[in-house]
């Protein structure tokens, strides 16, 4: 974090930064903050060819939030550039089910272990580097809705 508020203060225009840091902060469990800095990262550069990236970041942001709508439409939007980023299928299948939206987030899981045959919940959970963020249990519980093996 010190080193994105070092690049922040010296340039507020770094696209880079603003992205990697809202990462960061969702992971922290802020939020609000990640969602402020993914969105300026976003407004700064409508077409940077990592545009999938920021939204997939703004989907995962959207979801630690709480904002389930918010994250699925952003996690739309980066398969429709990508289709590849398994992370933008984890915060889909978890925001799907999340909001009740079960059938969508367990076919959305499909294609997700199509693409990383090994996913687990557990292993998830070991990995996600906000691990004390109070939403972690709760997109755990939307993996395993979605029927992510344990």
């Amino acid at each position: 974090m010190t080193r994105y508020d070092r690049a922040l203060a010296i340039n507020r225009s770094a696209v880079s930064a603003l992205a990697w840091s809202a990462s960061a902060n969702t992971w922290l469990g802020h939020a609000d903050r990640a969602n402020e800095l993914v969105q300026r990262a976003i407004d700064l550069s409508p077409l940077d060819p990592h545009m999938y990236s920021f939204h997939s970041i703004a989907a995962a942001a959207h979801a630690a939030a709480g904002n389930y709508d918010r994250s699925i439409a952003f996690a739309r939007r980066s398969l429709r550039e990508n289709r590849g980023l398994t992370a933008t299928h984890k915060v889909l299948t978890m925001s799907l089910a999340l909001s009740g939206q079960i059938d969508d987030a367990k076919c959305v899981a499909s294609e997700l272990l199509s693409l990383e045959p090994g996913f687990t919940v557990n292993g998830f959970r070991q990995r996600y580097p906000g691990q004390q963020s109070s939403h972690v249990d709760d997109f755990c519980n939307g993996l395993s809705l979605a029927g992510v093996p344990q």
